[in-house]
Protein backbone atom coordinates (compact mmCIF):
# COMPACT_ATOMS: atom_id res chain seq x y z
CA UNK A 1 0.00 0.00 0.00
CA UNK A 2 1.59 3.03 -0.86
CA UNK A 3 1.32 6.19 1.44
CA UNK A 4 -1.73 7.73 -0.79
CA UNK A 5 -3.82 4.63 0.01
CA UNK A 6 -5.90 5.85 1.82
CA UNK A 7 -5.12 9.63 1.52
CA UNK A 8 -3.30 11.18 3.98
CA UNK A 9 -4.23 15.19 3.35
CA UNK A 10 -1.47 16.36 5.11
CA UNK A 11 0.77 14.17 2.81
CA UNK A 12 -0.83 15.03 -0.34
CA UNK A 13 -1.39 18.38 0.17
CA UNK A 14 2.42 19.42 1.66
CA UNK A 15 3.93 17.11 -1.63
CA UNK A 16 1.59 19.80 -3.92
CA UNK A 17 2.44 22.67 -2.03
CA UNK A 18 6.10 22.03 -2.02
CA UNK A 19 6.06 21.78 -5.93
CA UNK A 20 4.38 25.20 -6.20
CA UNK A 21 7.28 26.72 -4.31
CA UNK A 22 9.20 27.33 -6.53
CA UNK A 23 7.30 28.10 -9.58
CA UNK A 24 5.31 30.68 -6.90
CA UNK A 25 8.71 32.28 -5.98
CA UNK A 26 9.39 33.29 -9.69
CA UNK A 27 6.10 34.06 -11.22
CA UNK A 28 4.41 37.71 -11.68
CA UNK A 29 1.69 37.22 -9.48
CA UNK A 30 3.96 37.52 -6.20
CA UNK A 31 6.35 40.01 -7.90
CA UNK A 32 9.13 38.71 -5.84
CA UNK A 33 12.06 40.98 -7.32
CA UNK A 34 9.22 43.68 -6.52
CA UNK A 35 8.61 43.05 -2.77
CA UNK A 36 12.34 42.99 -2.39
CA UNK A 37 12.43 46.20 -3.58
CA UNK A 38 9.93 47.62 -1.03
CA UNK A 39 6.91 46.49 -2.73
CA UNK A 40 3.63 45.14 -0.23
CA UNK A 41 2.19 42.36 -0.81
CA UNK A 42 -0.82 43.00 1.68
CA UNK A 43 -4.10 44.07 -0.11
CA UNK A 44 -7.05 46.76 0.95
CA UNK A 45 -9.22 44.05 2.25
CA UNK A 46 -6.93 42.73 5.00
CA UNK A 47 -5.47 46.48 5.43
CA UNK A 48 -8.60 47.80 6.00
CA UNK A 49 -9.66 45.27 8.60
CA UNK A 50 -6.49 44.76 10.01
CA UNK A 51 -5.97 48.54 11.34
CA UNK A 52 -2.86 50.10 12.59
CA UNK A 53 -0.77 46.79 13.96
CA UNK A 54 2.04 48.88 15.22
CA UNK A 55 3.58 46.93 18.41
CA UNK A 56 1.17 43.90 17.61
CA UNK A 57 2.58 40.39 18.01
CA UNK A 58 0.77 38.76 14.89
CA UNK A 59 0.70 35.12 13.66
CA UNK A 60 0.26 34.29 10.75
CA UNK A 61 -1.32 30.79 9.87
CA UNK A 62 -0.68 29.02 6.24
CA UNK A 63 1.54 31.75 5.27
CA UNK A 64 3.32 30.28 2.30
CA UNK A 65 6.68 31.32 1.62
CA UNK A 66 5.99 34.61 3.65
CA UNK A 67 5.57 37.44 1.94
CA UNK A 68 2.54 38.51 3.94
CA UNK A 69 3.97 38.28 7.26
CA UNK A 70 6.97 39.66 6.24
CA UNK A 71 4.69 42.69 4.58
CA UNK A 72 2.94 42.66 8.02
CA UNK A 73 6.43 42.88 10.04
CA UNK A 74 7.51 46.08 7.64
CA UNK A 75 4.57 47.73 8.85
CA UNK A 76 5.49 47.90 12.25
CA UNK A 77 4.12 44.86 13.65
CA UNK A 78 6.36 44.12 16.77
CA UNK A 79 6.79 40.16 16.08
CA UNK A 80 4.99 38.42 13.30
CA UNK A 81 5.30 34.75 13.41
CA UNK A 82 4.13 32.58 10.03
CA UNK A 83 3.24 28.84 10.28
CA UNK A 84 3.32 26.69 6.84
CA UNK A 85 3.30 22.58 6.71
CA UNK A 86 5.67 23.40 3.72
CA UNK A 87 9.58 22.76 4.33
CA UNK A 88 10.48 24.93 1.08
CA UNK A 89 8.16 27.35 1.69
CA UNK A 90 9.16 28.14 5.20
CA UNK A 91 13.10 27.71 3.73
CA UNK A 92 12.62 30.27 1.23
CA UNK A 93 10.33 32.47 3.94
CA UNK A 94 13.64 32.74 6.19
CA UNK A 95 15.45 33.33 3.23
CA UNK A 96 13.33 36.41 2.24
CA UNK A 97 13.38 37.47 6.25
CA UNK A 98 17.33 37.90 5.80
CA UNK A 99 17.65 39.58 2.55
CA UNK A 100 14.98 41.95 3.88
CA UNK A 101 16.84 42.25 7.21
CA UNK A 102 13.68 41.26 8.78
CA UNK A 103 14.37 38.30 11.12
CA UNK A 104 14.65 40.34 14.42
CA UNK A 105 10.45 41.11 13.87
CA UNK A 106 9.74 37.50 12.32
CA UNK A 107 9.62 33.72 13.08
CA UNK A 108 8.71 30.75 11.01
CA UNK A 109 7.49 27.65 12.18
CA UNK A 110 7.17 24.33 9.74
CA UNK A 111 4.51 22.15 11.02
CA UNK A 112 0.68 21.56 9.82
CA UNK A 113 -1.69 23.89 11.98
CA UNK A 114 -3.34 21.39 13.99
CA UNK A 115 -0.11 20.14 15.36
CA UNK A 116 1.10 23.84 16.56
CA UNK A 117 2.07 23.70 20.27
CA UNK A 118 0.27 26.05 22.92
CA UNK A 119 2.03 29.47 22.78
CA UNK A 120 4.19 30.54 25.10
CA UNK A 121 2.64 34.06 24.58
CA UNK A 122 -0.59 35.19 23.25
CA UNK A 123 -1.04 37.03 20.46
CA UNK A 124 -3.19 40.11 19.67
CA UNK A 125 -3.96 39.11 15.90
CA UNK A 126 -4.16 35.98 14.10
CA UNK A 127 -4.05 35.79 10.53
CA UNK A 128 -5.37 33.65 7.78
CA UNK A 129 -5.97 34.52 4.27
CA UNK A 130 -6.44 33.72 0.56
CA UNK A 131 -6.59 30.06 0.22
CA UNK A 132 -6.29 28.40 3.32
CA UNK A 133 -9.27 26.79 5.34
CA UNK A 134 -10.23 24.36 2.16
CA UNK A 135 -6.90 22.85 3.10
CA UNK A 136 -8.11 21.45 6.43
CA UNK A 137 -11.15 19.34 7.37
CA UNK A 138 -11.90 20.45 10.49
CA UNK A 139 -13.26 23.84 10.79
CA UNK A 140 -14.21 23.58 14.39
CA UNK A 141 -10.43 22.58 15.28
CA UNK A 142 -9.16 25.01 13.15
CA UNK A 143 -11.54 27.87 15.24
CA UNK A 144 -10.35 26.32 18.50
CA UNK A 145 -6.75 27.33 17.39
CA UNK A 146 -7.48 30.31 16.49
CA UNK A 147 -9.23 30.99 20.27
CA UNK A 148 -6.06 29.38 21.73
CA UNK A 149 -3.81 31.60 19.98
CA UNK A 150 -5.32 35.27 20.82
CA UNK A 151 -5.08 36.88 24.22
CA UNK A 152 -8.41 38.13 25.63
CA UNK A 153 -9.18 41.79 23.57
CA UNK A 154 -7.27 40.67 20.49
CA UNK A 155 -8.79 39.61 17.25
CA UNK A 156 -9.10 37.01 13.87
CA UNK A 157 -9.11 37.97 10.57
CA UNK A 158 -9.63 35.78 8.40
CA UNK A 159 -9.90 36.81 4.38
CA UNK A 160 -10.94 34.20 2.08
CA UNK A 161 -12.16 32.83 -1.15
CA UNK A 162 -15.31 32.29 -0.97
CA UNK A 163 -16.65 28.65 -0.91
CA UNK A 164 -19.88 29.50 -3.31
CA UNK A 165 -17.22 29.22 -6.19
CA UNK A 166 -16.52 25.57 -5.33
CA UNK A 167 -19.78 24.70 -6.35
CA UNK A 168 -18.81 25.21 -9.88
CA UNK A 169 -16.66 23.49 -12.43
CA UNK A 170 -12.59 25.13 -12.62
CA UNK A 171 -13.99 26.83 -15.48
CA UNK A 172 -16.97 28.23 -13.75
CA UNK A 173 -19.11 27.59 -16.47
CA UNK A 174 -21.54 24.83 -14.58
CA UNK A 175 -22.80 23.94 -11.66
CA UNK A 176 -20.82 20.78 -10.59
CA UNK A 177 -20.47 20.47 -6.67
CA UNK A 178 -22.52 21.74 -3.85
CA UNK A 179 -22.12 23.89 -1.42
CA UNK A 180 -22.16 21.68 1.49
CA UNK A 181 -19.39 20.00 2.94
CA UNK A 182 -19.87 16.45 1.88
CA UNK A 183 -16.11 14.83 2.44
CA UNK A 184 -12.94 16.03 0.86
CA UNK A 185 -12.74 17.23 -2.68
CA UNK A 186 -10.19 14.72 -4.50
CA UNK A 187 -8.31 16.43 -7.15
CA UNK A 188 -5.38 15.84 -10.19
CA UNK A 189 -4.14 19.11 -10.47
CA UNK A 190 -1.83 19.97 -13.06
CA UNK A 191 0.25 23.16 -12.96
CA UNK A 192 -0.52 25.97 -10.39
CA UNK A 193 -2.84 29.49 -10.16
CA UNK A 194 -0.14 31.52 -11.03
CA UNK A 195 1.66 29.48 -13.57
CA UNK A 196 -0.78 27.44 -15.61
CA UNK A 197 1.89 25.46 -18.05
CA UNK A 198 3.92 24.64 -14.25
CA UNK A 199 5.00 20.77 -15.08
CA UNK A 200 3.25 20.12 -11.54
CA UNK A 201 1.33 17.04 -11.61
CA UNK A 202 -0.19 16.00 -8.14
CA UNK A 203 -3.25 15.03 -6.32
CA UNK A 204 -5.21 17.58 -3.88
CA UNK A 205 -7.50 17.21 -1.30
CA UNK A 206 -9.69 20.49 -0.49
CA UNK A 207 -12.59 20.75 1.71
CA UNK A 208 -15.80 23.25 1.25
CA UNK A 209 -16.76 25.10 4.47
CA UNK A 210 -20.03 27.13 4.03
CA UNK A 211 -19.40 30.90 5.63
CA UNK A 212 -22.56 29.31 7.86
CA UNK A 213 -19.95 26.96 9.22
CA UNK A 214 -17.31 29.08 9.49
CA UNK A 215 -18.56 31.86 11.60
CA UNK A 216 -20.70 29.47 13.76
CA UNK A 217 -17.07 27.28 14.59
CA UNK A 218 -15.68 31.15 16.07
CA UNK A 219 -18.71 31.92 17.97
CA UNK A 220 -18.65 28.07 19.77
CA UNK A 221 -15.15 28.53 19.91
CA UNK A 222 -15.61 32.24 22.32
CA UNK A 223 -15.13 34.48 19.38
CA UNK A 224 -17.51 37.57 18.92
CA UNK A 225 -17.85 38.54 15.28
CA UNK A 226 -17.22 41.99 14.73
CA UNK A 227 -17.24 42.69 10.63
CA UNK A 228 -18.54 39.83 8.10
CA UNK A 229 -17.84 41.20 4.13
CA UNK A 230 -18.43 39.99 1.08
CA UNK A 231 -16.82 41.05 -2.34
CA UNK A 232 -17.58 40.29 -5.82
CA UNK A 233 -13.68 40.51 -6.99
CA UNK A 234 -10.14 38.82 -6.44
CA UNK A 235 -7.06 40.80 -5.90
CA UNK A 236 -5.66 38.19 -7.51
CA UNK A 237 -5.56 36.96 -11.24
CA UNK A 238 -5.91 32.91 -9.93
CA UNK A 239 -9.32 31.79 -11.29
CA UNK A 240 -9.69 30.56 -14.80
CA UNK A 241 -12.04 33.10 -17.00
CA UNK A 242 -11.36 35.67 -15.08
CA UNK A 243 -11.45 39.40 -16.52
CA UNK A 244 -9.15 42.28 -15.04
CA UNK A 245 -11.98 45.05 -14.14
CA UNK A 246 -9.23 47.51 -12.64
CA UNK A 247 -6.05 47.39 -10.40
CA UNK A 248 -5.92 44.55 -8.62
CA UNK A 249 -9.36 43.40 -9.40
CA UNK A 250 -10.48 40.49 -10.88
CA UNK A 251 -13.84 39.04 -11.62
CA UNK A 252 -14.95 35.92 -13.63
CA UNK A 253 -16.20 36.37 -17.12
CA UNK A 254 -19.90 36.46 -17.42
CA UNK A 255 -20.14 36.62 -13.65
CA UNK A 256 -19.32 39.85 -13.24
CA UNK A 257 -20.94 41.41 -10.30
CA UNK A 258 -23.65 38.47 -9.86
CA UNK A 259 -21.49 36.29 -7.08
CA UNK A 260 -18.97 36.68 -4.20
CA UNK A 261 -15.92 35.77 -5.08
CA UNK A 262 -14.04 36.78 -1.63
CA UNK A 263 -15.28 37.20 1.93
CA UNK A 264 -13.85 38.52 4.98
CA UNK A 265 -14.40 38.14 8.72
CA UNK A 266 -13.20 39.99 11.75
CA UNK A 267 -13.79 38.24 15.32
CA UNK A 268 -13.12 39.63 18.78
CA UNK A 269 -12.03 37.26 21.91
CA UNK A 270 -13.49 38.86 24.81
CA UNK A 271 -11.73 40.36 27.52
CA UNK A 272 -14.28 38.25 30.32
Amino acid sequence: MNDDTPLDFTIVNKRLWNAKVDHHVKSPMYDVPGFLEGADSLNSIELDLLGDIQGKRIIHLQCHFGLDTLSLARRGAQQVTGVDFSEKAIAKAEELAKKTNLTASTKFICCNIFDLPDPEELFDIVFASYGTICWLPDINHWARILSNHLKPGGFSLLVEFHPFLDIFDEAYTRIENSYFNHGPIVCDCQGTYADRNAPIRNKSMEWCHPVSSVIQALIQNGLKIEVFKEFDYSPYDALLNSVKIADKCYQIKGLQGKIPIIYAIKASKPIS
